[in-house]
């Protein structure tokens, strides 16, 4: 049996006893403060620097203070775009997500309150190796840990 279909068993198992799981309340959503008249707000920011680019659009968008105000003993996800360990404009780029975590360290998060997660698309690309190959330590230096 290949992977592919040792993967599908494995979520048609899960699936089939989800209807029998126990009831977990969740915690209430935090509100989400990149809006405006309920519509959620976006920066565009055309520049040959990505850091600044990221900065700059940061900035427009109120700054990073508003989504980690009252964040507590909380987590922050980062959800990069890792489909595939397809190169930019595929995937995120890992200077984006590099310059993402570096703001929020500095905006006083902890590490071991972000965390960074994405799921795969496709069966033969799991997640893990996906983001191991798309963010291995000598592309991506300072984003682990």
């Amino acid at each position: 049996m290949n992977f592919v279909q040792s993967s599908k068993i494995i979520f048609q198992k899960v699936a089939e006893k989800a209807t029998n799981a126990p009831h977990v309340p969740c915690k209430p959503l935090r509100p989400h403060v990149y809006t405006e008249n309920h519509k959620s707000l976006v920066a565009l920011v055309r520049t040959r620097n990505r850091e600044r680019g990221i900065k700059e659009a940061l900035h427009i968008l109120g700054g990073i203070t508003p989504a980690i105000e009252n964040l507590g003993e909380g987590y922050v996800l980062v959800k990069p775009n890792c489909n595939s360990y397809d190169p930019f404009p595929a995937s995120t780029h890992p200077d984006t997500l590099r310059s993402i975590l570096k703001r929020l360290i500095e905006a006083g998060v902890n590490k071991k309150q972000i965390v960074v997660g994405d799921m795969s698309g496709p069966a033969w690309l799991p997640t893990e190796a996906t983001m191991r190959k798309k963010w291995d330590s000598r592309r991506c230096q300072g984003v682990r840990g």
